[in-house]
């Protein structure tokens, strides 16, 4: 699939927050990642600009490619952004370690 350059520079950015999420929390066991809330915070921050770059996306992009879950992305972005005293950051820890390495995974293939 050609890109056009603003989704190819979206894509760009949001490889660039999960490059820096992965050394962020990169061998960090879930009970350290708990008991730090500069990192909570800091990689909190970043899956919300991973979700709003991805609602930036144009509807081509997300229908070509529906293995990747943008529409879950997006809503992790707003609960973070607006319910933050409802983010489970065991889940937090939890994306990072199992969602974010296939989600780069899929980000490089399209660029």
């Amino acid at each position: 699939m050609l890109l056009d350059y603003k989704d190819f520079w979206l894509l760009k950015q949001m490889l660039g927050e999960i490059q820096y999420v992965e050394k962020l929390t990169k061998n960090v066991p879930c009970d350290k990642f708990m008991e730090d809330e500069q990192m909570q915070r800091a990689t909190s921050m970043t899956l919300i600009n991973i979700g709003e770059l991805s609602s930036k996306l144009s509807k081509e992009v997300k229908q070509k490619n529906k293995h990747i879950p943008f529409a879950q992305i997006i809503n992790l972005r707003h609960l973070a952004a607006h319910e933050y005293h409802n983010v489970n950051f065991e889940d937090v820890w939890f994306i990072t370690q199992n969602k974010i390495p296939n989600l780069k995974k899929d980000i490089e293939k399209l660029i």
